[in-house]
């Protein structure tokens, strides 16, 4: 019997631990920058797979006990998502207002710079992320919502109208139309519009953290900075001693 559990204990932990790696973090040894480092973090991340059963525990507790988690000031983490998700779901009960263009900031973190671009809303309707948006709308997929809101537009409008703050997963979209050449923007530097088939998209070169895609004007004034992978870092101690 023992046996029996250890296995199925070994199984959930092995599978979780190759999810993590398939969809989160995948790396090479090129880029960690040696072997063991690069062993180093595929055990931390075994270790991380090994917990499984602390999730499942916490999960029964926040069941048996809601008011407990809802109460704590240290738990209180759970109130704030049920508020989010009530948030997503009026949201797609009544869509913002919304015309034939979409008004998209981008607040950037390595700028203090921001960019107007300027986005048709059957354009942003034929982006790649929101065809066949499926599940229940969430922080996590607000694509439905978002789609419902562009759906809901007012075609007699073409008036610039702002992207809903809580829809912060538009980037996502803004992203494959500008890679298209979509659209257009407003250079606050050069206080010029350019086509989006003008701008330069280029690739951060992939390094420990989180890396991103620098997409500037033709000037090469910064205008959006989206973040798309993190890359698990090695802790300290493991380089002292790879260095001792």
């Amino acid at each position: 019997m023992f046996t029996w559990m250890m296995g199925l204990y070994c199984a959930i932990a092995a599978a979780g631990y190759l999810a993590i790696v398939k969809y989160e973090l995948d790396f090479s040894v090129e880029e960690l920058g040696s072997v063991i480092k690069f062993i180093a973090a595929h055990l931390l991340l075994m270790v991380l797979a090994l917990l499984w059963p602390l999730v499942i525990l916490a999960v029964i507790l926040n069941f048996i006990f809601p008011h407990l988690f809802k109460e704590s000031s240290i738990l209180g983490v759970n109130g704030a998502i049920q508020s989010a998700q009530e948030e997503m779901e009026d949201l797609r009960a009544s869509p913002p207002y919304c015309t034939n263009t979409i008004l998209f900031y981008s607040e950037l973190s390595r700028s203090e710079l921001k960019g107007k671009f300027y986005f048709s809303a059957l354009d942003a309707l034929q982006a790649d992320n929101l065809k066949n948006v499926t599940g229940e709308v969430s922080r996590l997929n607000q694509e439905p919502i978002i789609k419902k809101w562009l759906l809901n537009r007012n075609e007699a409008d073409s008036t610039p109208v702002s992207v809903p703050a809580e829809l912060d997963r538009f980037e996502f979209i803004a992203l494959d139309l500008i890679k298209a050449g979509k659209g257009e923007v407003i250079c606050p530097e050069c206080e010029q519009k350019y086509s989006n088939n003008l701008l330069k998209v280029i690739d951060d070169e992939f390094g420990v953290g989180w890396n991103g895609i620098q997409i500037s004007c033709p000037q090469e004034h910064l205008l959006f900075y989206p973040l798309t992978m993190h890359i698990m870092g090695i802790p300290s101690w493991l380089t002292k001693e790879e260095s001792n």
